[in-house]
């Protein structure tokens, strides 16, 4: 955990400056400009209920990919997560930088305030709840971390400096050196941990390893073609696919590694419906190995569309479909039900699986 909370924040260090600097120069613009306080509150509760989206979504979507996937426990941590961690960088650490500097600060607590936002009329907690409330729905269903994670380091550097203008009265240009480090810090370590550290300490399964060494690390290319006569083909970022039947529907093996460094993932064969497969005993450990004979158990059709192809939509990994039949029809019904479905890059057919009576046999 000390490795991977390490590695998070020494990888958004980079994304955390860039906003701090950036925050300086917006400050810059505000002091000399005179824009009026009422501006940098309106800009405030509208950066900080995006901040606060961002956060929820990359904070379900960490719990979601690594932890039992329980709705409930999935809201209270998307929830807690953005409007805790949100409200402590984006308006606590820089009340307590502006007090510590001498400044005359309003102490705001964006959640529970009940007053109208400027411009806008909005009472300010009606806005931000909701907002954790959307990012928790998003990051629960199209479950996605990276870019959800920079862009509300980002957001949030922007609303802290906004918060120091909005509810803070000094003489803001020899402060600009203390202010570049408290937004700093203000957002770089409240920010992992919300995202990354706070969901993660909250699951039980086994975290996919950091310190294996990977082909993208070591710029190496090693994409293939899969389907070169084939427009638009079916690029593989390498050569190395799972074998259908032994690797499930890949979501049963996510936390075990990072599946997005395969080339591709086949999933087990797909019949018309759905298949309990052969009765059992129907594994055998040998000297050399195990003998099989599952039989084709499987989900069917219809509901790996329904349940698993919107997963594999949000996948950066292509996924291509086993698909088994007993006739020339039930291989033309299957590939006609997987054409343009999202999710799904390609279909493998199944014409030779030997644990079934009929067909492929």
């Amino acid at each position: 955990m000390l490795r991977r909370i390490a590695n998070e924040l020494r990888e958004h260090a980079p994304f955390t400056a860039l906003g701090a600097v950036t925050g300086v120069i917006i400050m810059v613009i505000i002091i000399f400009g005179n824009v009026p306080s009422q501006v940098s509150q309106t800009a405030f509760y509208t950066l900080h209920p995006l901040h606060i989206v961002l956060s929820a979504l990359a904070t379900t979507a960490m719990y979601k990919k690594y932890g039992n996937g329980n709705i409930w426990a999935a809201i209270l941590i998307g929830y807690t997560g953005s409007i805790g961690i949100a409200t402590l960088s984006d308006a606590i650490t820089p009340y307590l930088g502006g007090a510590l500097l001498g400044a005359k600060m309003e102490f705001e607590v964006p959640f529970i305030e009940t007053s109208p936002i400027p411009v806008i009329g909005i009472p300010k907690w009606l806005l931000v709840n909701p907002a954790a409330l959307v990012g928790i729905i998003i990051g629960y269903w199209r479950p996605a971390t990276k870019f959800p994670h920079l862009g509300h380091v980002l957001l949030s550097t922007w609303a802290s400096l906004f918060y120091f203008t909005a509810f803070g009265v000094a003489n803001w240009v020899p402060l600009l050196p203390f202010i570049f480090l408290f937004l700093f810090l203000g957002v770089w370590i409240p920010c992992c941990t919300s995202d990354i550290v706070f969901p993660l300490l909250l699951v039980r399964k086994k975290l996919p390893p950091q310190n294996i060494i990977t082909y993208n690390q070591i710029n190496m290319n090693l994409s293939v073609q899969l389907a070169p006569r084939h427009e638009p083909g079916l690029m593989l970022a390498n050569p190395v696919m799972t074998a259908a039947g032994t690797f499930g529907y890949g979501t049963e093996y996510s936390h075990l590694f990072d599946i997005q460094q395969l080339g591709a993932i086949v999933c087990k064969g797909t019949t018309l419906e759905p298949r309990d497969g052969n009765p059992q005993p129907r594994l055998a450990e040998t000297a050399c190995g195990v003998l099989n004979s599952i039989g084709l158990q499987n989900i069917g059709i219809n509901a790996l569309i329904k349940e698993k192809a919107p997963i594999w939509a949000s996948w950066r990994v292509p996924v291509i479909v086993n698909i088994a039949g007993e006739t020339i029809d039930d291989y033309a019904q299957l590939a006609g039900k997987l054409d343009g479905v999202a999710g799904i890059s390609a279909i493998e057919v199944n014409i030779s699986c030997p644990n079934i009576k009929a067909g492929g046999g």
